[in-house]
């Protein structure tokens, strides 16, 4: 991990995901990159080209002087190995969203850390900037709220639908394992068993999937990883069951590219994980 995204629109839960960003980037000697897409008012359509560009030009004055105090924060800081991190910022005339995924692919970025704008409703949320990076961006995406900071990655709980499809997406998340020692547990939501037969077969998956865990280890060379099933009807509600019964400092899921009913049918979860958890959330690409 070398290059971290840091978006900001200046606000609280921005400051949250920047001392998440910063603590990452010491531990892993990362550059961080902070980017702010801004707009220019709507002029009279009678305003000449030169009213524009002044207009322009003073605001792109007034967001750099903000950035350029973020980026003086963060060169303060030292990684691991005693040198202070690298910044640089990024602010062009563009949308908040195209802006970061366009910097996502000039500046070979391995890791977007963001803040999720306070969500007065489900649908708010899913026009946000948030969500349509989390959709759109070729790399993970770690999304913190406001009263969510990153606290030292202990555990980190990667739940998964599909555990032979989604275990191979685990060697993005082992390498921000590394960079913390952290225990990896892999969580996967078994619904109640209701007869012999159905007891049976989830015993074999769970089998099975000991077995293939214990192969993944090999894959990505990094043994601190457990298996953890938990015994849901939700899926949604599964995962809140097993993140707050135990030391969860963060949950990781992989972003799935589904068809339209896929997706439709998937909402629910998707709503439930996002307004219930009070824990950073790690949207493996």
């Amino acid at each position: 991990m070398k290059n971290i995204l840091f978006p900001t629109d200046f606000s609280e839960h921005s400051e949250t995901a920047l001392n998440a960003a910063i603590e990452i980037a010491k531990k892993a000697d990362a550059k961080i990159f902070v980017v702010n897409a801004f707009y220019v008012p709507s002029l009279d359509i009678n305003a000449s080209p030169s009213m524009a560009q002044q207009f322009y030009t003073e605001e792109k004055i007034e967001i750099e002087k903000e950035l350029e105090k973020i980026c003086a924060k963060i060169s303060l800081q030292k990684n691991h190995s005693g040198k202070y991190i690298q910044t640089k910022y990024l602010a062009e005339l563009n949308t908040p969203a195209q802006e970061v995924l366009k910097a996502v692919e000039e500046k070979d970025i391995d890791l977007i850390v963001m803040g999720c704008e306070p969500k007065s409703s489900f649908v708010d949320f899913f026009i946000s900037t948030s969500w349509e990076v989390i959709k759109e961006a070729k790399c993970s995406v770690l999304v913190l709220q406001e009263d969510t900071p990153l606290k030292p990655l202990q555990n980190i709980y990667f739940a998964v639908e599909n555990i032979k499809q989604e275990l191979y997406s685990i060697k993005e998340l082992t390498a921000l394992a590394k960079i913390f020692n952290s225990q990896i547990v892999v969580t996967h939501i078994n619904p109640f068993a209701t007869t012999i037969d159905e007891l049976k077969e989830i015993k074999d998956q769970d089998n099975d999937a000991i077995t293939f865990i214990n192969a993944i280890k090999e894959y990505v060379s990094y043994n601190n990883i457990i298996y953890y099933p938990v015994f849901s009807d939700e899926i949604s509600e599964g995962i809140n069951q097993a993140i707050t019964k135990h030391t969860c400092d963060l949950l990781a899921v992989v972003k799935q590219n589904r068809t339209w009913y896929e997706n439709l049918f998937h909402t629910s979860i998707t709503k439930e994980l996002l307004t219930k958890i009070k824990t950073p959330l790690l949207i493996v690409h």
